[in-house]
């Protein structure tokens, strides 16, 4: 399974960086994308053809991690080879809703030519084109999940926090994986408020308790940590994780691209 950074910048698009979007690609051929936050289709189109996606799976409906929904719905009904049939779109809430709030369109518009919606909640598994995805409760202000997707054929786990604070069923979920994509927008020492975001220490204690736990992910996991707001620094950041977490912990960037 391949992980390609497509957007990572935290609550908005960045200097360098769209905001929230990963593509997963399968060894048996599948595709689906993580988010769809701020300015990423148009780096998803460098990566792959969007038309060629299998399912979009939003982690919740915040914009810098669902506004590009309105690009897509654009591609999707007006490009030339668009294939006239929807494609499957999972949320944790009405993305549907939230696509007319972000496009501004009528009440009318269903959206059912391009997109299928399904609403998901914790505990729910979904597979898709060989990649199968679990659902966990996050810990933000709006209903969110943080999704772990497994590749039927190469075996491969990797659980996507998207936005949470450090809770326990991120925990179990992240033992369960073998590489953790872990938000950290907010700073130790700087951003005191519980049940948004975690820091760069607390991500390191996510990785810590999923290795206790002794499941499947270890002191040897891979720790990446996304979606740090353009003034949170990186450095700092990485520090943190690594006082907190022994193993690999590097900072997600632009176009990375991880095999798991």
């Amino acid at each position: 399974m391949k992980l390609t950074v497509i957007g990572c910048s935290g609550s908005m698009s960045g200097p360098t960086s769209a905001a929230s979007s990963y593509l997963v690609r399968g060894q048996g051929g599948g595709s689906i994308l993580l988010d769809l936050g701020a300015g990423t289709i148009g780096n998803l189109q460098n990566h792959i053809d969007p038309l060629s996606l299998d399912a979009i799976v939003l982690s919740h409906l915040h914009a810098d991690h669902c506004a590009d929904l309105a690009a897509m719905h654009v591609y999707r009904r007006w490009h030339p080879a668009a294939p006239g049939t929807p494609i499957p779109v999972y949320a944790p809430a009405d993305a549907g809703a939230r696509l007319q709030q972000l496009a501004d369109d009528s009440a009318c518009e269903d959206y059912s030519p391009e997109f299928d919606f399904h609403v998901v909640a914790p505990g729910d598994t979904v597979s898709i084109a060989g990649l199968d995805l679990a659902f966990s409760a996050a810990w933000h202000t709006v209903p969110a999940v943080s999704i772990r997707v497994e590749d039927r054929v190469g075996g491969g786990r990797a659980l996507y926090t998207g936005d949470s604070d450090l809770n326990d069923e991120l925990v179990a979920a992240a033992s369960e994986a073998d590489f953790v994509l872990a938000e950290a927008a907010f700073e130790e020492g700087r951003d005191t408020v519980r049940g948004v975001h975690m820091t760069g220490i607390r991500a390191g204690q996510l990785a810590s308790r999923a290795a206790d736990v002794g499941a499947r992910f270890t002191e040897n996991g891979t720790l990446v940590l996304t979606h740090l707001q353009p003034w949170t620094s990186v450095e700092k950041a990485l520090a943190d994780a690594r006082s907190a977490f022994g193993g690999e912990v590097s900072v997600a960037r632009p176009d990375a691209e991880y095999e798991i």
